[in-house]
């Protein structure tokens, strides 16, 4: 907020609100009527050419700007629902906790029988397994990969241990930071991934060190410190994106909608004018800007186009509190499009009523809601949203969980104990065992006997 102007401007891919002076006023970018219109899709994850960390590692890049985890943590952290859908998609799977177990096969059905093993539960417990497991989960749910740092025993790198018959084990598994984890760019002749890049967690004047880590490897467990990276699949792509990403667009919308409106409370902004932009004009601009970088000799930057639009509109706010100085204003502000045609601003006025608007946007929330969490993969009936007018039945939800059980969760615990299972099967190879996560099935009341029933427990 700029207290001398007292202007606040809350923006959204091409939209912008700009406050000023107890009213709003709405800025929009559209593009020319004659240029074809497509859908802007994001880089993220699909990788033609490798990014550079300090100037010489290649690494998969993390989208456009490489901002991946921050783009979807701030994403996440401004929702109202998305922290709690995805806290109980990882109750879920967690269910009554991690076991190990064994399989079998019941009538031709795989079954998992869990088992006690005193010496790999003793493992498991000395470097905090059940830790670990839950960081894992909130990165798998959140960002759909992990990271894990696998730790061999000092055997591994002594002969002479080797020699007088010391087991080599891996030691103990430590989770890594998502977003401090670069993949390195795949070697041109076998295409397969070798490193992967922790970043740390400081600078050292000024540089961020970046240390090389190599895949692990099921067939060579115990030679070096290496990394074991889990994670989903996303079509077409090097890096997977998180499951929801298709309804990022919902959520988003869902989020600025809260903002808006408690800027509409604080400032009691009335919404006077609708001010349509022509694409072709803020890549005029764009282009005056890097000829008035290039000869004072600075190199362009984005936010300095960013600043621009800032201004400018802040400046035709100002313009507009006033509406003799609109007309003169307006016939400033124009460009001709690569095809020969005057693009001008154009500018609508908005009668509108706060109550209007107020329920206009509750409704565009709700929707937004509903839209964004269904690419959460939990019903509604499992989640925190209730339906307007509609409270899920009991019966609905033990439908909604025995369904989830059986197309959800078995996946993602594949891909989350991946590597506790990888370094349990190169610790013991021979016992056949694995660690999972144990879920009790529910039953509908009328199979349950009435005095084991809930309603008569309490």
């Amino acid at each position: 907020m700029d207290e001398k102007t007292n202007t606040e401007i809350l923006k959204k891919d091409n939209l912008s609100i700009v406050s000023f002076d107890n009213n709003a006023y709405a800025f929009e970018t559209v593009a020319a009527t004659s240029s074809l219109n497509r859908y802007n899709f994001s880089n993220f994850g699909n990788s033609p050419k490798p990014a550079r960390l300090n100037g010489n590692i290649l690494v998969i890049p993390r989208g456009d700007d490489n901002l991946l985890p921050e783009t979807v943590q701030l994403m996440i952290e401004d929702s109202n629902l998305a922290p709690g859908i995805l806290n109980r998609k990882g109750k879920l799977l967690w269910g009554k906790g991690p076991a190990l177990y064994k399989t079998d096969y019941v009538e031709g059905v795989k079954e998992q029988e869990f088992v006690e093993d005193t010496e790999a539960l003793e493992w498991l417990e000395s470097w905090g397994y059940e830790e670990y497991l839950q960081k894992i989960i909130i990165d798998f749910q959140t960002i759909n990969g992990c990271y894990t740092k696998m730790i061999p025993n000092r055997v591994a790198f002594s002969p002479l241990a080797m020699a007088t018959g010391q087991k080599r084990l891996i030691n103990r598994l430590e989770y890594v930071m998502y977003s401090r984890c670069w993949v390195g760019w795949p070697d041109e002749t076998t295409e397969m991934i070798n490193n992967i890049f922790i970043q740390s967690r400081y600078n050292i004047n000024g540089i961020v060190n970046y240390t090389p880590y190599p895949i692990y490897d099921n067939k060579d467990p115990f030679s070096e410190i290496s990394l074991f990276w889990s994670h989903g699949l996303t079509f077409n792509r090097d890096f997977p994106l998180p499951e929801y990403w298709g309804t990022r667009n919902w959520i988003e919308v869902a989020n600025m909608i809260p903002k808006m409106l408690k800027s509409l409370n604080n400032n009691m902004l009335t919404l006077k004018y609708h001010v349509k932009i022509p694409a072709a004009y803020w890549s005029n601009e764009e282009n005056n800007l890097k000829e008035d970088a290039q000869r004072k000799g600075i190199p362009y930057a984005s936010k300095m186009l960013e600043d621009k639009k800032d201004d400018l509109m802040t400046q035709f706010s100002n313009v507009l509190s006033g509406t003799e100085k609109v007309g003169k204003f307006l016939n400033s502000q124009y460009v001709v499009n690569k095809f020969g045609n005057i693009e001008d601003w154009k500018i609508e006025s908005i009668d509108m009523k706060i109550r209007d608007y107020i329920m206009a946007q509750i409704a565009v929330s709700k929707r937004a809601d509903t839209a964004g969490t269904s690419g959460f993969s939990l019903a509604h009936s499992l989640s925190n949203l209730k339906t307007e007018g509609n409270l899920s039945s009991g019966s609905e939800q033990l439908y909604a969980l025995s369904i989830h059980n059986i197309t959800e969760v078995n996946r993602d615990e594949m891909r989350v104990t991946a590597p506790v299972n990888h370094a349990i099967k190169a610790n013991w190879p021979d016992r056949n065992i694995k660690l999972g996560f144990q879920r009790l099935s529910v039953k509908a009341e009328q199979e349950i006997t009435p005095g084991e029933r809930t309603i008569n427990k309490s």
